[in-house]
């Protein structure tokens, strides 16, 4: 007996934006009890639900565990803006992918290197030893305890918090331990500021044993873009520091640090920033896969393999190794397996897995783009289709789908779910050019090429 076939019509206009769907037609499927906006799944915290394409979810982080504290909002799929991810309440901007985003929480550690609830006491007396005299203490506005240290620069300047040195009147601050290695320790503080734009070069911070700057000294170089206004909560892995040794040829001695800085080369007048929460400690933090976002473009029997499917991103900056290699020809038709393997730069490795693999399939077709219906049980038709013209679908069985059109650069251009039978009104935007059209379900995706005239 042959099977029903069900057409569903989908308008496609030339307009020349991408990026958009159409509200009339999500509003369409909504009086049909059909549910077409993207998945936002919270693990840790409430604010779970199906938003639409830049809605503002409201993610609240369950209490922590027993001996942890919250420590920041992680993506694990999808991209979505978080307004602050260091907040236990915050916001979040669907994209228009699904979203899962996880809680973390860690141990608060034994002890601090300087809860800077204090200006004295702690690893140093803040407000004396030279040229750091301005320094204040805020108990409004803190992340631990009972307070925060506070300074505004009163020119144009580039220390923003130090200890005294050694060559100064009082000398440098008490030797403390650190009780971690090189190998696997973690410097770990929180630094509010108020404008950005303000800070001169990129935000240096120091820790050392020399009792100066460039003595027995590591160092990190956090780029001013991954700075933002408010709190920051920073991780620093000890062993992705640069090491000075200065004159005297030695190491940092993580059992006697005397020596703390934290600069930006030409900050200018005004600018005002907090510091709270200095720890270092090692790790007890479970780690999370990094987001990869991966759909790789269709491409023609014995073509290479180029920029259109070898184009995984991710939100935070890495590294990307594909398997095959751009430039691999790809001699059969079908479905056939790419791997990127994606490392986290050195800034994120303290809550990403260093190494993670991705695999997905790209769709390898003949060079007129037409497949065997009665094998995948779609067809599209006209095609090529008119800027003005009628897209039709056909598709053999009566399963739900969601149906995707994705260019070149593999961006998804437009997104609905189809059940049953449908005739959609849909006022699609697309450029001229090849697109693939996708119907997803739970069992498979089928693939086909679509070009706009």
């Amino acid at each position: 007996m042959k099977n029903y076939i069900f057409i569903f019509v989908v308008a496609i206009m030339l307009l020349g934006v991408q990026g958009f769907t159409n509200p009339v037609f999500a509003k369409d499927l909504s009086s049909q009890n059909q549910n077409v906006d993207p998945v936002l799944t919270v693990a840790g915290g409430t604010g779970s639900g199906n938003y639409a394409v830049a809605a503002v979810a409201n993610i609240v982080a369950a209490p922590a565990p027993a001996g942890q504290v919250f420590d920041r909002w992680v993506i694990t799929e999808g991209n979505p803006v978080i307004d602050n991810i260091y907040n236990v309440t915050t916001t979040l901007t669907m994209p228009i992918m699904d979203v899962k985003i996880q809680a973390l929480y860690m141990d608060e550690g034994p002890t601090y290197f300087d809860n800077c609830d204090a200006l004295t006491g702690g690893f140093c007396d803040w407000t004396v030893g030279g040229t750091k005299t301005t320094i204040s203490l805020n108990t409004v506005d803190m992340i631990q305890g009972t307070g925060c240290l506070e300074n505004t620069l009163a020119g144009t300047n580039t220390t923003i918090f130090q200890s005294p040195r050694s060559t100064d009147l009082v000398g440098a601050a008490p030797p403390k331990s650190t009780g971690v290695t090189l190998a696997n320790g973690i410097l770990r503080l929180r630094f509010w500021i108020e404008d950005v734009t303000k800070l001169g070069g990129n935000l240096s911070i120091e820790i050392g044993s020399g009792g100066l700057p460039d003595q027995g000294e590591i160092q990190f170089n956090v780029t001013k873009a991954n700075v933002k206004n408010g709190w920051n909560n920073l991780n620093l892995k000890l062993s992705a520091g640069g090491i000075t040794k200065g004159t005297s040829g030695l190491d940092p001695n993580l059992e006697a640090i005397n020596w703390f800085r934290i600069y930006s080369s030409g900050s200018v007048s005004g600018l005002k920033a907090r510091l709270d929460g200095i720890m270092v400690y090692e790790p007890t933090l479970s780690k999370v896969d990094p987001p990869i976002i991966w759909a790789p473009a269709e491409l023609v029997v014995n073509t290479a393999l180029g920029a259109t499917q070898l184009n995984a991103t991710s939100p935070i900056t890495g590294a990307y190794t594909y398997n095959p290699v751009s430039g691999t020809v790809m001699t059969e038709k079908g479905q056939k397996e790419l791997k990127v393997t994606f490392v986290p730069s050195s800034w994120h490795q303290f809550i990403y897995n260093i190494i993670t693999d991705k695999m997905v399939n790209v769709n390898v077709i003949d060079a007129n783009g037409i497949k065997n219906v009665n094998e995948i049980g779609l067809n599209i038709y006209p095609n090529p289709v008119k800027k003005n013209g009628l897209l039709h679908i056909n598709v053999d069985n009566n399963n739900s789908y969601n149906l995707r059109i994705v260019n070149m650069n593999g961006q998804s251009v437009y997104t609905s779910m189809l059940y049953g039978t449908q005739t959609l009104n849909v006022n699609g935007v697309l450029k001229s050019g090849a697109y693939i059209v996708s119907l997803i379900s739970n069992e498979s995706t089928v693939n086909q090429k679509l070009f706009v005239e």
